[in-house]
Order: C-alpha cells, then sequence, then structure tokens
C-alpha cells in the first residue's frame, strides 16, 4: 500500500490551528540538519497510538478510516513524496514540516516529535 497524493500534500491537510495542539508524550531526538527522525520501531501499541492522534489532528481532512474527505486518501496504494509506505523518514517529514500551500506543518506546537512517529507507524499500518 502507498501513501495517497497528499500526503506529500497533505498527512493532515487543511488540520490546522483550529484543530487544537495534541500535546503529550515525549520527543523523540532528530537528526541535525533536516529534522529527520530518530530511528524507530513500531508496535502494535505506537500504532493505536498513532490511530488515536490521527482520529484527532486528520480524519477532519482525510476522513475517520484515512480513505479521504477535503484531503486526499492515505489508505489508497498511491504514494506521493515518498519512496514508498516503508520511508518512515520521508513519511515523518511531511507530517511535520508540511507541505507549502497544501498542508500545514504539524511539528511544533501541534504534534510532538513522538506522536509524529507514532501517526507514522499508524499511516503504514493503513
Amino acid at each position: 500500500m502507498k501513501l495517497s497524493r497528499t500526503v506529500l500534500s497533505a498527512v493532515v491537510l487543511g488540520v490546522s490551528a483550529s484543530l487544537g495542539a495534541c500535546a503529550s508524550g515525549g520527543a523523540a531526538a532528530a537528526g541535525p540538519a533536516t529534522g529527520a527522525p530518530a530511528a524507530m520501531t513500531s508496535s502494535p501499541e505506537r500504532v493505536a497510538e498513532g490511530q488515536t492522534v490521527f482520529a484527532s489532528a486528520c480524519a477532519g481532512c482525510h476522513g475517520a478510516n484515512a480513505q479521504g474527505g477535503r484531503a486526499p486518501n492515505l489508505a489508497d496504494a498511491t504514494w506521493v513524496g515518498v519512496a514508498s509506505k516503508d520511508d518512515h523518514a520521508g513519511i515523518f517529514r511531511i507530517i511535520k514540516e508540511g507541505v507549502p500551500g497544501r498542508m500545514p506543518a504539524m511539528g511544533g506546537r501541534q504534534l510532538t516529535d513522538d506522536q509524529i512517529h507514532a501517526l507514522t507507524f499508524y499511516i503504514q499500518s493503513l
């Protein structure tokens, strides 16, 4: 399965500050210049945590089952802007930094790095 057109343009397209910050959990270390995430391992608990984050921060645009709405389907076979669904660092970066003009950056005040990792694991599980 691949991430839809808007994982580049929106893992959380249209999800703005109006959805509020989803704060809790610690931050994972980031790489020096790129903002790349530290290596992490997926687990059923991390995927479940990511599903919870998705429901509160992403479902408003991507749909409750990530099958699209105002923003693209994240559960289909189309992945844009990342090498594949296995590209954890690429998906993480898109969520954290956003896509100018298409998807807001969710890093910083919106979501912690730890939440973005969990969200990435959930999206990869779809």
